[in-house]
């Protein structure tokens, strides 16, 4: 399992992300990410504070409004994808395959934000399609 910095760090090497127009969410979370990593805020690991035993990046989970409360008021749509590359009938293939969700429509049918639903729903997915036996290629399960 790989660490929220770890993750960071893997995309900001691997990925040419460049922003567009007046707003790029994703780019300011990256910004914001790196800054509390710079910090120490990611942390798992106890430090201590005052006297006390800390977890950094819980402490930060304290601080931070519970996501459930902000889902009635988010607005917008959110997407994730993929770029799978490979060899089809000898030839090379890539293939981009997404899922754009709307926050009200998603908090209407399942009481959370669009961004629950397209990284918990395909990942539900994948798995059970994997337990049921409909994955068995190489490489997959």
């Amino acid at each position: 399992m790989c660490s929220r910095p770890t993750l960071l760090n893997l995309v900001m090497e691997l990925v040419d992300i460049s922003c567009h127009g007046k707003q790029c969410t994703f780019c300011q979370y990256l910004t914001h990410m790196k800054c509390l990593e710079n910090v120490g805020m990611l942390r798992t690991n106890p430090v201590i504070f005052e006297g006390r035993e800390i977890v950094p990046i819980q402490f930060l989970k304290a601080l931070l409004p519970d996501p459930a409360s902000l889902r009635s008021r988010t607005v917008g749509k959110t997407n994730i994808g993929c770029i799978f590359t490979g060899v089809k009938d000898g030839r090379e293939k890539s293939v981009y395959i997404y899922n754009v969700c709307d926050h009200q429509e998603c908090y209407r049918e399942l009481g959370s934000q669009a961004i629950s639903y397209t990284t918990g729903v395909p990942a539900m997915i994948g798995a059970m399609l994997v337990m049921e036996g409909v994955w068995r290629k190489p490489g997959v399960g």
